[in-house]
């Protein structure tokens, strides 16, 4: 009898730590994925991610020019839209040319000053964020579905905006923001501003071994360990990371280890270890605290 009341206790014990970790991560998931599918541009159909298909996720809109392209994605199940912009994992042309742009410049909106941001990031994402407002808001005000933000490399520095604009325009509507790999965006005065609108914000980054770093700031820059392409404006103080990060660590001993661990599939992978150590430290206090002498006192 002793024995089945323990074991019942410990299955709900687990069933309540896998529960509340699943809940935790499904939006992050859907965040990588979405970022990833972002790269097939031309794409109208999700073609990553049957989770993503399963979920209830399909192709709203594409936006797609010689050097920028964004996908918006629509959930009606989860009430959700997705707005995600592709990064530069491979495509070096168009990250130097954007980056090439270092000086920093006023980030207006409705000329409102929201602070200064890197004036690449800034032209590209203004590209198109006439028809990505004009496509989503509407579910916003008229559906109230929520606004998720998301982009790997650079397309986290234009979704980090992107999430900063919609959010001052519908501030009882903020988004929320989840970058994969993304660099400095802007400056102390912008970061607070982020900080004090985008309430639900998540900065994935990759930490490298020791071993990787070898490459110098060729290609990328080292800044608390974190792998992000250079913004070659970085020497510049003003530049300032916003909080929320989470740091994954990106085991590789390639030669190639730190562009590998860049790559949008890399963050995937490195997320799903990360949640299933999560998980299995979790069962192990659960386990500690049922066998401890205080847990079998309680119990």
């Amino acid at each position: 009898m002793i024995k089945t009341k323990l074991s019942i206790i410990i299955l709900v014990m687990i069933l309540v730590v896998l529960a509340n970790t699943k809940k935790t991560t499904n939006e992050e998931y859907d965040a990588a994925f979405l970022s990833l599918d972002s790269y097939n541009s031309m794409e109208s159909e999700i073609s990553t991610s049957t989770v993503l298909k399963k979920k209830g996720w399909n192709v709203l809109r594409i936006l797609s020019s010689e050097h920028i392209n964004t996908k918006i994605y629509i959930n009606d199940k989860l009430k959700k839209i997705a707005v995600a912009y592709r990064g530069s994992e491979l495509i070096y042309e168009d990250w130097f040319e954007t980056n090439i742009n270092t000086n920093m410049t006023s980030c207006e909106f409705q000329s409102v000053h929201l602070g200064n941001v890197h004036s690449g990031f800034l032209k590209e994402y203004l590209h198109d964020h006439t028809s990505v407002l004009e496509t989503i808001i509407p579910y916003v005000l008229n559906g109230h579905y929520q606004v998720l933000y998301t982009g790997h490399s650079q397309g986290g520095a234009m979704a980090t905006i992107g999430s900063l604009h919609l959010s001052f325009l519908i501030p009882h509507h903020p988004a929320t923001l989840i970058t994969f790999g993304c660099p400095h965006v802007g400056d102390a005065e912008f970061i607070n501003n982020l900080h004090s609108l985008v309430k639900n914000r998540t900065r994935f980054v990759h930490s490298v071994p020791f071993h990787s770093f070898n490459y110098g700031n060729v290609a990328f820059s080292f800044s608390h360990d974190e792998v992000a392409p250079v913004v070659l404006s970085s020497v510049n103080n003003d530049y300032v990371h916003m909080d929320g990060v989470v740091r994954l660590l990106c085991n590789t001993r390639s030669d190639f280890g730190i562009f590998e661990c860049h790559r949008m599939s890399s963050y995937i992978e490195s997320i799903q270890k990360h949640n299933n150590q999560d998980i299995n430290i979790s069962i192990n206090s659960v386990l500690d605290y049922v066998f401890s002498p205080v847990g079998k006192d309680r119990i």
